[in-house]
């Protein structure tokens, strides 16, 4: 390569250039054939065809950024292919452990994040053929091509086999291996209760499954034990910030889970029952929330709010076992995504401070209340509920498919299937919003 009349960075650009072309022209070759026999058959798949060549030229560009980067800074191919692939596996799997940890012990919490959520696949790059967040994968590969033209450029002179020109990548991935294969031992070990405690089980379990993930990455990156010793700081400061930050997130040290506020410190509170609530599709529910703390000012209705929440927390089993057992569960379901099947309670309370907080839960098979623990029909059923939640009076008239009315003694359903149908149908709704 020295010996070659062209510059490192023009060497790398062209390579990766070459690379992109490699992999997009045969696909498109053949999915341009499937496109003009679907064109044939008289079912054309235009938009489907769009959709695929954009997944697939933006896959490709963020992947083929992201190897290129690290094969910059390798000395082995094995070592590239072997990172790469542990970058797309280990990170969205730690990413989902850290947000099982944040909903599973911080009861009534929500972050906002759920598993399609572009930071549980920030630095995944195969997550970008899903064809979503085009921004920021277009800002990932360009990110990733000026970091590798630069580093080509500082780059030393070539050894034969040297394991890595620039080694900060490969310490972030053994870290990263590490903590992967330290989380998933020490909750299955903190969930077992294993040494009869479960956070203690837990860091047993991490620290068993960290150090050997370190050594045996460790021993594949380098081909032996060289500087083993000199470069095991990283996994001693993640073994001291992980087991520091569980411990906080165990014993609750500020009080997250029991939190219960006092009457005379609110000033307005709200509560949102998901059997009676309407939103759009695309709405954020955690906004919704938040605007709830203002519903309600009078102590009445407060206090009946806190006696509800009350009722939830009261029942719960704090365990730390239970907690370690509960991130199975919180890691692989989106906290918030209400279900037909799932009833969720959401709390909101405005503080005399002007600070608002919030607490959602859900009857769970890890939570120890139901749908009749509580009882939220004195709130469900006042005029300022009603008016703001339910999809009768706020879900637009054509969304609506049927209104069923029912007495004692007899009921009836109505739909929208004919003209005349639609007529009386609309006559139907407006006159129920109006009473």
């Amino acid at each position: 390569y020295g010996s070659l009349p062209i510059s490192r960075i023009m060497l790398f650009v062209s390579k990766s250039a070459s690379a992109y072309l490699f992999t997009l022209i045969p696909a498109m070759f053949f999915l341009g054939i499937i496109f003009i026999v679907s064109m044939c058959f008289g079912q054309p798949i235009v938009n489907e065809a769009i959709n695929i060549y954009v997944k697939l030229l933006m896959g490709t560009l963020a992947s083929i950024s992201a190897y290129g980067l690290i094969s910059v800074c390798c000395g082995t191919t094995i070592n590239s292919v072997i990172m790469f692939i542990a970058v797309c596996i280990a990170y969205p799997l730690s990413a989902m452990f850290i947000k099982g940890v944040a909903n599973g012990f911080f009861y009534g919490s929500y972050t906002g994040v759920f598993k399609n959520h572009f930071i549980m696949n920030a630095l995944n790059p195969l997550a970008a053929y899903d064809g979503i967040n085009i921004i920021y994968w277009l800002i990932f590969s360009a990110v990733c091509i000026v970091a590798s033209a630069f580093l080509v450029k500082r780059r030393k002179a070539e050894r034969a086999q040297a394991s890595f020109a620039y080694y900060l990548p490969c310490h972030i991935v053994k870290v990263l291996v590490s903590f992967l294969a330290g989380m998933f031992l020490g909750v299955l070990f903190g969930s077992l209760n294993v040494l009869g405690n479960g956070y203690f089980g837990f860091v047993f379990g991490f620290i068993l499954g960290s150090v050997p993930a370190f050594v045996i990455a460790h021993l594949i990156f380098y081909k032996g034990f060289s500087k083993l010793i000199r470069t095991s700081i990283p996994l001693g400061g993640l073994v001291v910030v992980v087991v520091a930050v569980m411990a906080l997130c165990n014993y609750d040290v500020f009080g997250y889970n029991t939190f219960i506020p006092k009457a005379d410190d609110v000033k307005s509170a709200g509560l949102i029952d998901s059997s009676n609530l309407y939103r759009e599709s695309d709405s954020n529910l955690n906004k919704i929330v938040r605007n709830s703390a203002e519903d309600f000012t009078d102590k009445e209705r407060i206090n009946s709010i806190i006696s509800s929440h009350s009722s939830i927390i009261t029942d719960k089993d704090f365990s730390s076992d239970k907690k370690f057992q509960s991130v199975w569960y919180d890691m692989l379901v989106d906290n918030i995504n209400i279900g037909l099947n799932e009833m969720r309670y959401s709390f909101a309370y405005k503080m005399n401070n002007g600070s608002v907080i919030t607490r959602t839960y859900s009857a769970s098979v890890y939570d120890s209340f139901s749908s009749d623990t509580i009882d939220t029909s004195e709130i469900v059923n006042t005029k300022t509920y009603t008016e703001k939640y339910t999809a009768a009076l706020n879900a637009n008239q054509s969304d609506i498919s049927s209104v069923t009315v029912k007495t004692n003694e007899m009921s009836g359903c109505m739909s929208d299937d004919t003209d005349k149908s639609k007529e009386d149908f609309g006559k139907v709704v407006e006159a129920f919003r109006k009473d």
